[in-house]
């Protein structure tokens, strides 16, 4: 995955699909605990699917765009191609005003879950706590409805005070027994980096759900008359306000529970749909790893027409790698006086003095090979391999624009200038490799003006 923003999208696509099925056919089923581990499979599965990557002599794999990729190359290196056709899209815009939108939505939603942390222990340090060997009860004076987080459970005080044993209480321990406020804080944070997906308030209503059927079938087992319990349900909730990041005895999903508790128990057969997911998520994991080994080839699409950008020294069919009113050539090839050692040696490549930040280019079409920091030398330096033997080195770079593995057209930025290396200042260091050697690379750029040294 080239980025974050490539990445979130196929976390929505793959939430959405797999949430799409348990919504379809699993929320009625009465199989609650296998729905809560359903649910948090779907949340793990989702931020996984994008990280995997299918073997590429898998059979599920298309072998496609790799045949295509490999006869561009022949073609490229016997010189059948011509002229470079690059074709893109224009999504900068809509791109960047997303981005934007995204951000603010984080910030608010974000500001949001602190906010209602902090109203949690703000209650929880006002007021009265009643500790046990397996609850701690905290009695409030606000009129609140009961609600468990972690092993707190928090009741108004003026209905609880003098009560040890209660089907409510029965009902919040088994919340706390149960973790199931580790479930609501993954949620929620899942759905803060997910907030522009409408399911995904959905699937935090379907998770309170689940963690409620499951502490109303316990407690009416073990603690209490089905059909007093029901009389509790639907008794007066009206006075009680709700307070998030909590499993609240009275809810919204109070009317789906006692439909819940008084429904007939699902069949066991029915239990073999649940194994529908797993062909569901074997698509989406083929679908995404496809689309991150074929993004870049299909985003740069080197048609029947393009070719390398290289032929021989004559016809300099090289692109200079930075330009601007600010970049001069500073260095130039061959022997000279190292400006931090001091002693003469070799200078392999040629310099660029240009601010930092300044964008470098891919001279020619290929195919990055190298990205990584080699300290106390070329500091971030990005290899591009192109056609018949040429290589090209890009060093001191500020900044990575490019992938490893990724292909790259003529012109497309690859990194940006800095002083990341053994260096006096920012500047670009270029080098030019053919069949392994190193070669001049003035002889390969358009006619450039040598340095003053």
């Amino acid at each position: 995955m080239n980025n974050y923003w490539e990445y979130l999208i196929n976390v929505s696509i793959g939430f959405t699909f797999l949430y799409g099925i348990y919504w379809l056919l699993y929320r009625k089923k009465t199989f609650h605990w296998v729905n809560r581990w359903v649910l948090l499979f779907i949340l793990i599965s989702s931020l996984l699917i994008p990280n995997l990557e299918l073997p590429q002599n898998s059979l599920l794999a298309s072998n496609t765009s790799a045949v295509f990729e490999w006869r561009n190359r022949e073609f490229l290196a016997a010189g059948f191609l011509t002229e470079p056709t690059v074709i893109t899209v224009n999504t900068v815009h809509w791109l960047n005003l997303f981005k934007i939108l995204y951000i603010i939505g984080i910030g608010f939603f974000s500001l949001r879950f602190m906010n209602q942390l902090i109203r949690l222990i703000q209650l929880r340090l006002k007021s009265t706590v009643k500790k046990s060997a397996s609850q701690v009860l905290v009695l409030t004076k606000n009129k609140i409805t009961p609600f468990s987080f972690f092993y707190w459970i928090f009741l108004p005080e003026d209905e609880f005070a003098h009560i040890d044993k209660h089907p409510i209480i029965e009902h919040e321990r088994t919340h706390a027994q149960q973790w199931h406020t580790i479930d609501l804080l993954a949620t929620e944070i899942f759905c803060i980096f997910l907030w522009f997906v409408p399911f995904v308030y959905s699937f935090k209503n379907s998770m309170k759900s689940v963690h409620e059927y499951l502490a109303d079938s316990h407690t009416i087992q073990y603690h209490s008359n089905r059909i007093e319990y029901l009389k509790l349900l639907a008794s007066d909730t009206e006075k009680y306000t709700l307070i998030g990041l909590s499993n609240n005895f009275y809810c919204k999903t109070l009317k789906n529970r006692i439909t819940m508790i008084t429904k007939s128990k699902s069949s066991q057969l029915s239990k073999f749909q649940y194994l529908l997911i797993i062909p569901v998520l074997a698509v989406i994991t083929i679908a995404c790893s496809d689309f991150d080994k074929n993004k870049e080839p299909q985003k740069n699409i080197v048609d029947s027409s393009v070719d390398s950008g290289i032929t021989d020294v004559y016809h300099r069919k090289f692109v200079l790698p930075i330009e601007g009113p600010k970049c001069s050539l500073s260095s130039g090839f061959g022997m000279r006086m190292h400006p931090v050692k001091k002693v003469e040696m070799m200078h392999n490549g040629i310099d660029f003095k240009a601010e930092t930040g300044t964008p470098v280019v891919a001279v020619a079409h290929g195919v990055v090979i190298k990205k990584e920091f080699l300290e106390g030398t070329y500091g971030n330096v990005v290899v591009i391999e192109h056609a018949n033997g040429f290589v090209t080195l890009y060093a001191q770079l500020s900044e990575f624009k490019t992938e490893l593995g990724q292909s790259v057209y003529q012109g497309q930025e690859i990194g940006l200038v800095g002083s990341s290396g053994l260096s006096t200042g920012p500047h670009l260091h270029f080098e030019v490799r053919k069949d392994g050697e190193f070669v001049n690379p003035a002889d390969y750029l358009p006619i450039i003006v040598s340095p003053d040294i």
